[in-house]
Formats: structure tokens, sequence, C-alpha cells
């Protein structure tokens, strides 16, 4: 997505603007007939033989993805997208701000992972968008907006990543040059 003249954007209301500008017809992807098998060979190990995988700092975050997660099940991915549109979307816009509870759509693995596109995540909750629009509940309305600019705002900063890399070492603002961010995470 790039602005009129062919630039990356810095600004997330003008980039959000021109990605619901953009016309995208739901694709649907079919799995291949066929699978090739990779080139080159594999070399077997035991799990022990991996190292630890897991950081200390990370373990309570992966407890309690693993409530809400299990890898390589596009089926169970699917569910949740289904389970979030019809039965949380609606409360959306005041449960995102509770702290505890049943506050995000706990699409976050699926959507990282591929087993869930961005795509099919926004045109799953726009459809839904469209049906409280004419049902006249801006309720359901104003959460799916809400959640779209979310799922936008997610967009945004994998795209700045992608065009301006180097944000992890430095501002994209110039003028913060003077404030050089501290790359060691122990301070």
């Amino acid at each position: 997505v790039y602005d009129d003249d062919g630039k990356v954007f810095t600004t997330f209301d003008a980039y959000w603007e021109k990605s619901l500008s953009i016309q995208n017809e739901p694709v649907s992807q079919l799995p291949p007939w066929r699978l090739t098998q990779a080139a080159g060979s594999v070399k077997m190990c035991s799990v022990e033989g991996v190292g630890d995988l897991e950081n200390e700092s990370e373990k309570s975050s992966n407890a309690l993805l693993g409530k809400g997660w299990a890898p390589g099940w596009r089926p169970i991915a699917d569910k949740a997208l289904t389970e979030f549109v019809e039965s949380n979307l609606l409360a959306y816009s005041k449960d995102r701000l509770r702290v505890g509870g049943n506050s995000t759509s706990l699409l976050s693995p699926y959507l990282h992972f591929g087993e869930v596109s961005v795509r099919k995540v926004f045109n799953s909750v726009r459809l839904k968008q469209i049906l409280w629009t004419k049902e006249g509940n801006s309720v359901g309305k104003d959460s799916a907006t809400i959640y779209l600019r979310a799922i936008g705002l997610r967009e945004y900063s994998r795209y700045i990543s992608l065009n301006f890399p180097f944000t992890h070492e430095r501002s994209l603002l110039n003028n913060l040059r003077f404030f050089p961010r501290n790359a060691d995470q122990a301070h």
C-alpha cells in the first residue's frame, strides 16, 4: 500500500484510509492437490538436543497461550474466528477496555502463524458490520469498526517494520535522533 506518489505511508490514518479504499474481492485459497517433497535431508534429533526453546521470561505468556491455541490446526483457527465474530464481536467496543475476562479476539496466534489470514478476519468482521448496519445495530457497527481499526493498527506495525527496518534501532522521526534507543533491555 503506497500513497499517490508511490511512497510509503508514515501515518496510520492515511495508511488506513488508503487500505479501506482498495477494492479487494474475497479470495478463497484452495489447498494444493499434491505436496512436493522438500529438497535435501533433515537430520533427526531429540527435543533435548535442540536446547531450551522457552525463555524464562516467556513462560507465563506461553502458559496462557497454550490455553487457547494449538499449532497447526486451521479448523480450530476458523472456529475461533467464527466464535469471535458470532459471539464476542458485538460486545468488543466495551469489553476491550477491561483488563480481565474475554476482552480480546484470541486470534493473534492464528494470525501470527498464518492459520487464518488478516484478509479473512477483515472480510468476516466487515460482513458482520454491514449486516449490523442494515439492522440498525449501532453497538455492533461500532464494535466492528473498532476491531477493524485494531486489526489495521496490527498490520500497520508490520508495514512500518517492513518498510522502515531501522525503526528498532532509531526513530522514524529525525528530530528524535537526540534520544537514542537503548538496545540493551537489561537496563
